[in-house]
This record gives structure tokens, sequence and C-alpha cells, in this order.
């Protein structure tokens, strides 16, 4: 059993190897949510009010994507916006696109994009 200085040490060693490998560990968290899916699902249900604290907190910290992403939603969701079918980049479809924006500042200015040409843009495919 560790003694509680090893534990510490232990949690300072960590802290600074996540501080200094981001990526592996996105790809660690990445990986981790694609193979726990319903584990994921399950402890959302269960802590609502955790999902909750953390979705205010991403529109707290992120307000200008929220404000762009909630204009559009409206726009779509009125009617006044018309969501294509087919995928601005490849012309894949018909399929369900997502509004992509270049510029947050324009939140109108939006690029229709399929899935996959979507994660390509973002570098979350490969190309």
């Amino acid at each position: 059993m560790r003694t509680e200085e090893q534990k510490r040490m232990h949690a300072s060693y960590q802290r600074q190897w996540r501080a200094n490998n981001p990526e592996k560990v996105r790809e660690i968290n990445r990986r981790y949510r694609e193979n726990n899916k319903e584990k994921i699902a399950e402890w959302k249900k269960m802590h609502p009010e955790s999902v909750n604290e953390h979705k205010r907190r991403w529109e707290i910290n992120n307000a200008e994507k929220h404000r762009a992403h909630r204009t559009i939603d409206n726009k779509v969701n009125s009617g006044r916006m018309n969501k294509p079918t087919h995928c601005e980049c490849c012309g894949n479809g018909p399929c369900i696109t997502q509004g992509h924006h270049e510029d947050y500042s324009k939140p109108l200015d939006v690029l229709w994009l399929c899935d996959i040409c979507h994660r390509k843009t973002h570098g979350r495919l490969e190309a």
C-alpha cells in the first residue's frame, strides 16, 4: 500500500506528464470515450447536474462559439435558413450535414459538411 507521500508524488508526476503530453492525453481520452460509450451514457444519466455544469462552463468559456451555434440553430429551427442535404465539400448526400464556422464572429457564414469532411476540417480524421 502506498503512503500518503507516495500518493502525492504520484499525483504530481501524473499532472506534470499530462501537462507535457496533451496530444497523448487527448488520444487516450478519445479511445476511452470510443470504447466506453454505454458506461459514459449511464454515468451522464446518473449525474445530470455534472453534465449541466460542464455545458454551462463550456458556454461561458466559449461564448462566441456558443452564440454562433445558437444563431444557426435558431435560424434552421424557425425555417429562416435551410440546412442542405448535401456536403458542400465532397458533394456527398443526401446526408445529415453539420454547420462549420471558419470565423465565429460571422455566425451566418457557415459551410455545411458531412461528418467525415467536418472531422477532416478539424483534424480529427486523417485526410
